[in-house]
């Protein structure tokens, strides 16, 4: 029969195929032990944090820090401004500002790539009642 591959050949090419997938399977650890450190090794960041509920302004940490997420609520009438500084006050480097209407009840930002902060984080609000979370990671 001709364009056949003969049954020997193809029992063959099948055995190989089998021997590399269970030789991988076996060695793929020890490899992947020996040649990659684990994710954690290399991890430049630790978990993030949460600032808890802030009210009023106030220093979220005193050290380096990337800001991943800030979540505000309002309630439900007034509007809430909040803006981050890069520093231990107002006198700062503002890195984000954002008004949320009181109506929408809700708002707030989360960065893909956090937000660095240098020095230290400020945060400051402004508002009747307003819910402000800020998750960061110290670094």
């Amino acid at each position: 029969m001709k364009g056949n591959i003969k049954p020997s050949i193809l029992t063959g090419i099948c055995a190989v195929a089998f021997l590399f997938v269970i030789a991988g399977l076996l060695f793929s650890p020890i490899l992947t032990a020996t040649t990659w450190p684990p994710i954690e090794s290399k991890a430049p960041f630790q978990s993030s944090k949460s600032s808890g509920v802030q009210s009023s302004s106030a220093a979220v940490t005193s050290n380096r820090a990337y800001v991943t997420a800030v979540h505000v609520v309002t309630n439900g009438s007034d509007n809430v401004t909040v803006r981050l500084y890069d520093g231990t006050g107002i006198s700062g480097t503002t890195k984000f500002e954002q008004t949320v209407t009181g109506s929408d009840y809700a708002g707030g930002k989360n960065w893909d790539f956090p937000l660095e902060f240098s020095t230290a984080v400020y945060l400051y609000i402004s508002g009747t009642s307003p819910e402000v979370y800020l998750e960061y990671i110290e670094k």
